[in-house]
């Protein structure tokens, strides 16, 4: 079983991605972490130093890599979906769910985070910078076999939707 998890930046694909992996005894793995353990420094080192044709490049290379493999879930970096027919590829390749918070909640999660973020680096002007993200991933992220939404996003949401399909 292969599964990929995509969603905006602060959307939880890696928190419940880890979570969902143990639940279903798959390995995990965080294409961002993935990537940085490649180059041998962090996204936004990457997207700063190299740029971000350069990281789009890799990162197509490592969910290929990856997806060479038989079972695993996979957190895909925010941007992941737009870039190179992922969305295609990971559809046709397994199962794709879109995790779907509200902005007040990935706000709140950004702002939490000790992540550095290289396309959301100023925190006045998140709420519009996180606005104008989706509206541009938003017809990627919609391609993706299931979503789940805030109400829904829990320990037990990807079991339901994995068990809603085998019936």
């Amino acid at each position: 079983m292969k599964i990929y998890v995509v969603g905006m930046p602060g959307s939880g694909k890696s928190y419940w991605g880890k979570i969902w992996a143990n639940r279903l005894q798959l390995p995990f793995f965080d294409l961002d972490s993935e990537i940085e353990k490649t180059c041998g420094n962090s996204v936004s080192a990457i997207f700063n130093e190299e740029g971000e044709e350069f990281f789009r490049t890799i990162e197509n290379q490592t969910i290929t890599k990856i997806s060479s493999t038989n079972n695993f879930l996979m957190a895909c970096g925010g941007g992941t979906p737009c870039f190179y027919n992922h969305m295609d590829f990971m559809n046709k390749n397994g199962i794709t769910v879109f995790i779907n918070p509200s902005l007040d909640e990935i706000s709140n999660n950004l702002l939490k985070s000790t992540n550095e973020r290289p396309l959301l680096n100023n925190e006045e002007s998140l709420p519009f910078q996180l606005k104008k993200i989706l509206e541009e991933r938003l017809p990627f992220y919609q391609l993706a076999q299931f979503t789940i939404n805030s109400p829904q996003l829990n320990e037990d949401a990807l079991l339901n939707i994995l068990n809603l399909t085998a019936n």
